[in-house]
């Protein structure tokens, strides 16, 4: 065989195992972001939890507002997807929160370090939306935690591209309620001072039956801003 026919032959084969090792790569890369632009053919069990997330978010939007479906696949474009494994941190103590984040399925806690230990300010469940609301606004360092309670699935838009899609579409700016869901409300912050532990108990069980069987008494204790010895008593006479 003449010596340019197998070189030929020898770069062609080469050519071949990088084409398939590239496609691999781009077929893996597109499922580790969670969302393909082209429609590349992923599993149809992957297709098929890919369709369920996004209708979730865009559920979650339209109960904002009756955007458009290209609004909302522009939305949706910008959005990036990632895991969190238990205890790991959304956002830290002194780090700058700088996307809001769609919990898909798992739990987040929202607490802050005081010098008695870990205050619990709220808990996220699925179909939330996520963030440090304060720190998100301000660009300034967050004084909160929040912190993976289990394995997690998130989406998340940073604030960059929150303001390109405002820029591009008006109606976005009703995102800003979602901000606004996500400051603590003052009436809160009143009821731990002024009601009773069988009150905020009662709260509890009226607004978040769900988080009793999910999170640890410590945890739900501290949210109520009594001991977890207190509500255990509160649990005994109420239950």
């Amino acid at each position: 065989m003449p010596m340019k026919n197998w070189a030929t032959k020898r770069n062609m084969k080469k050519l071949k195992v990088a084409l398939k090792w590239l496609g691999n790569m781009l077929i893996l890369l597109f499922r580790l972001q969670g969302y393909s632009n082209n429609h590349l053919q992923l599993d149809p069990k992957h297709k098929q939890s890919i369709m369920v997330e996004l209708s979730a978010i865009k559920n979650s939007l339209l109960k904002l507002y009756p955007f458009s479906e290209q609004e909302l696949e522009a939305f949706v474009a910008k959005l990036k997807y990632t895991t969190l494994q238990k205890k790991a941190l959304l956002i830290q103590e002194k780090e700058i929160a700088n996307s809001l984040v769609f919990l898909i399925n798992g739990s987040l806690r929202l607490y802050t370090r005081t010098e008695q230990g870990e205050l619990t300010i709220t808990f996220f469940t699925e179909n939330q939306w996520v963030t440090d609301i304060e720190s998100l606004l301000s660009q300034q360092p967050s004084k909160n935690c929040i912190e993976a309670f289990e394995p997690s699935s998130i989406a998340l838009i940073t604030l960059k591209d929150i303001h390109q899609l405002m820029d591009s579409h008006p109606n976005f700016r009703m995102l800003n309620a979602i901000l606004v869901n996500l400051t603590i409300p003052t009436t809160y912050l009143t009821t731990l001072h002024t009601k009773s532990p069988d009150q905020r108990y009662s709260h509890l069980l009226a607004e978040h039956p769900d988080w009793l069987n999910r999170f640890p008494q410590r945890h739900i204790a501290s949210y109520l801003g009594m001991t977890p010895e207190t509500l255990s008593r509160v649990r005994a006479r109420i239950a």
